[in-house]
């Protein structure tokens, strides 16, 4: 059974993308060149597929459908480099990703929301 991997609130008019029903190589792809200014992610569809995020807006956002393993690549700019949040249920800290150029594997079961900078 598939599903589709959602980021709510979501700000397409502010330079936002996504990109859904993504086979492996290519969410490798589009996950390893983030984009400068950008924070990424990618989240499995439970069909072999996968969905990338290009987050830029800096407000905290709430996960539906991260399931799973998934990545993260923090390309955020600013100084100090803006890291990224990784929220539990009761907003507790998951895990701090600090701004850098290679993606890091997160385990999105315990991640309900995300605060991008």
């Amino acid at each position: 059974m598939a599903w589709a991997p959602w980021v709510e609130p979501w700000f397409p008019d502010n330079r936002e993308l996504r990109y859904g029903g993504q086979r492996l190589d290519d969410r490798n792809r589009l996950i390893n060149n983030c984009p400068s200014g950008f924070l990424c992610l990618a989240a499995g569809e439970g069909n072999g597929l996968h969905t990338v995020y290009y987050l830029y807006a800096c407000s905290e956002r709430s996960l539906s459908n991260f399931i799973g393993d998934g990545a993260v690549a923090n390309s955020q700019t600013g100084n100090p480099g803006p890291r990224a949040i990784l929220k539990r249920q009761d907003k507790s800290t998951e895990r701090v990703i600090g701004p850098g150029n290679d993606p890091v594997r997160v385990d999105w079961d315990p991640v309900y929301y995300i605060d991008p900078c």
